[in-house]
């Protein structure tokens, strides 16, 4: 039997057809991250194809994970806030049993950012604990660009926000791949006036930045004294 056809077979009781799988499997390879939108929530702005792609995933999630664990993908279904993200192989994710080497623990999850990418999130994930007791009603908080900024400094003893400050252009490729990580949201006019607008840190930041890999980044810091952020850069 081939594997059309297996799957097939697995996923005719289901109400999803292998063409609605496929289109589940591409927009995982491809985005990365599928939130069902809500009015009202941290998800309320995540486009609306998404809606339907996660209803449909609901119902193949096993087939799904499985077609994906043959090239060592993981999955991870967060059914509080309704999202799915895929994680590289070896990935340290919540809900996932295989072993992950201890040299392979000090990277960022193996994805291939860069250290400004790497950084924030750690960041963004320290400051979400900080502020852990004042979240909103969807789970998230708010906090400026420049606590944000100054934070490099004053949590990882980085000058990362003295090179993302240069130019607008750096700062906008910053925030714009953040938000497509789905681990912050701004306001339609964030770019033109920051000071007003905050920088929103979704819940979704604790799925995608173990506890664990912030634990042995902040030691490494604090055992060599470094400037540099355990990473892989692009």
């Amino acid at each position: 039997m081939d594997t059309r056809r297996y799957i097939e077979k697995y996923i005719e009781d289901s109400y999803v057809d292998m063409n609605d799988f496929g289109d589940i499997i591409i927009y995982l390879l491809h985005y990365g991250v599928i939130c069902r939108p809500r009015a009202g929530t941290h998800s309320s702005d995540d486009p609306v194809i998404e809606k339907t792609l996660y209803d449909k995933f609901v119902l193949v999630k096993n087939e799904i994970a499985d077609y994906l664990s043959v090239i060592g993908m993981g999955v991870y279904h967060n059914e509080e806030f309704e999202s799915i993200r895929l994680y590289p192989p070896d990935a340290d994710f919540p809900g996932n049993h295989n072993v992950v080497e201890s040299e392979s623990a000090s990277s960022l999850l193996r994805f291939n950012i860069s250290k400004e990418i790497a950084a924030s999130l750690i960041i963004l994930y320290l400051l979400y604990e900080q502020y852990g007791a004042e979240k909103e009603e969807d789970f998230t908080i708010a906090v400026s660009q420049v606590e944000f900024m100054s934070a490099f400094r004053s949590k990882l003893n980085l000058n990362i926000a003295e090179k993302i400050n240069k130019t607008s252009k750096a700062k906008e490729e910053l925030f714009r791949e953040l938000k497509r990580l789905r681990v912050i949201k701004y306001h339609k006019d964030f770019f033109d006036n920051a000071e007003q607008y905050p920088i929103v840190i979704r819940p979704l930041i604790l799925d995608l930045v173990p506890q664990s890999i912030v634990k042995s980044t902040l030691e490494e810091f604090s055992r060599q004294g470094t400037s540099e952020v355990v990473t892989e850069d692009n």
